[in-house]
């Protein structure tokens, strides 16, 4: 038989492991969900061809995980310019949304896909991935993603926001 401040130490413990497990098994809930959410909508996008509901899709996603500042997306044909810009407008966060402009000082400009690699990392000969998203990159508020359709580059992401991106961030 234990002493009594030693049994009521046992069950105060015991109350605290049960409860961080509840926790524990919320915080799953929540994450099955979320990934669920995402998964949902990866599908959608995939078969989606309306650039519009793909970007507001893909700035949604985004703003679950950080608080979007910058979010210009840049279409780049075979010739490597840019023919098409989306950037954020609206006043409030509730407002914004990825919106074309086809005034933007960047729409026919060249850009050197090239000079772009160097935000990518070569998984294969026709694979890429941005590098500022790998594990091990510095935490930062700016990330630059060049999106390719197997070894040609079809569009240029710059994501910011108003908080560093760590690891934890990046990976979602």
């Amino acid at each position: 038989m234990f002493p009594l401040w030693a049994e009521a130490l046992l069950v105060a413990a015991a109350c605290a492991a049960g409860l961080h497990a509840w926790n524990l098994r919320r915080r799953v809930r929540s994450l099955t969900a979320r990934i669920q959410a995402r998964e949902r909508e990866g599908h959608f996008l995939g078969e989606s061809p309306d650039p519009q509901q793909i970007l507001q899709h893909a700035y949604r996603a985004a703003s679950e995980i950080l608080p979007i500042s910058v979010f210009d997306l840049y279409r780049v044909d075979r010739s490597q310019r840019i023919y098409e810009v989306w950037t954020l407008h609206g006043d409030t966060p509730e407002e914004r949304r990825p919106t074309r402009d086809p005034a933007h000082p960047y729409v026919r400009e060249l850009i050197d896909s090239r000079a772009v690699l160097r935000f990518a990392a070569t998984e294969t000969d026709r694979s890429f991935a941005p590098k500022e998203l790998l594990p091990g990159s510095e935490p930062t508020q700016r990330l630059h993603l060049p999106l390719y359709s197997g070894d040609i580059l079809v569009a240029y992401l710059t994501l910011g926001s108003t908080e560093p991106i760590g690891e934890q961030r990046k990976a979602e």
